[in-house]
């Protein structure tokens, strides 16, 4: 497999930014996976009750979690690679 090939990668997308929600979805289509989106943690905690995606890429500051992060109120859901990285400031900002 190529280190850019997602084939058979479903991917779970929570951000509450349209425009990077989409680049996300679709630079991650075009690797090959199969991207589901949410706009908010309560729409991805929907989306969790039925699904189980490999992998989950969250915003670690959603607006509609008061002051704690999707990963501390999704500790329910599990992957096989279940890891966590935060992409942006420490701050939150």
């Amino acid at each position: 497999m190529a280190t850019n090939d997602l084939s058979g990668v479903h991917v779970l997308v929570v951000e509450d930014t349209d425009d990077s929600r989409e680049m996300l979805r679709v630079a991650l289509e075009y690797c090959g996976a199969l991207v589901t989106t949410a706009a908010t943690a309560e729409e991805a905690k929907r989306i969790l009750a039925t699904l189980r995606p490999h992998v989950l890429v969250s915003d670690i500051a959603m607006p509609d979690e008061k002051s704690c992060s999707p990963r501390d109120s999704w500790s329910s859901w599990r992957s096989p690679w279940t890891r966590s990285r935060s992409a942006g400031p420490s701050d939150g900002t």
